[in-house]
């Protein structure tokens, strides 16, 4: 399982745990779920490998404007409390969104389109979000990762707030991260994410360029 943090890896988690039995198989420590980069042990490529990922724009919102300590303390590559204008800072932390962005671009140059991995499945997690692709979604699980089919009719789905580590979660936060769009990013901080991420990588993933 790789995302980047606040990308919904322990959503996609829950779901995989409730609904095909499954278990990391990775070491915590050695092999985290968030690292931008390969590990360099504790994970197999043999294995199943899911790679999440969330709309960029709502993504820096999340890490920005939430709990910040978590990121200021793991993802340092590219400083989120480095010196910029002020006018590309967002949140009480003042955080360098175009370092956001650009931890972001590194995550996913090298998580998307691997090769490498025979059993490999990326997922958006807004599609986890709408019941007809979520449901196509954990269709397709067992047949393209060679997990048993689910022994029942119904899929189990985690109740607003019931993920773990995402008990504030509601319904107006669900409607906002399924629409898209940014709340309170400004048109430069909007413009700032695009030229970082980049419109290929935007459009690649399947989310539309603000």
């Amino acid at each position: 399982m790789w995302g980047i943090q606040r990308s919904g890896t322990n959503f996609l988690e829950q779901l995989l745990k409730t609904n095909y039995q499954a278990h990391k198989r990775n070491a915590a420590k050695s092999a985290w779920k968030h690292s931008i980069d390969d590990p360099i042990d504790g994970w197999s490529r043999s294995l199943p490998n899911f790679v999440i990922h969330k709309n960029p724009y709502t993504w820096v919102e999340s890490i920005a404007t939430r709990n910040t300590v978590d990121w200021l303390k793991t993802q340092t590559t590219y400083p989120a409390t480095d010196d910029i204008d002020s006018e590309l800072q967002l949140g009480d932390k003042k955080l360098n969104i175009v370092n956001l962005a650009k931890t972001y671009k590194h995550f996913y140059d090298n998580w998307l389109d691997r090769t490498d991995l025979k059993l490999y499945m990326v997922i958006r997690y807004e599609d986890l979000l709408i019941d007809d692709k979520r449901y196509k979604i954990l269709l397709d699980i067992p047949m393209r990762m060679s997990f048993p089919k689910p022994q029942r009719d119904k899929f189990m789905i985690p109740k607003i707030g019931g993920v773990s580590q995402s008990k504030d979660y509601t319904e107006e936060r669900e409607e906002y991260y399924k629409s898209g769009r940014p709340s309170v990013l400004t048109q430069k901080q909007i413009e700032a994410v695009t030229e970082t991420v980049g419109v290929e990588l935007i459009t690649k993933m399947g989310y539309e360029v603000l």
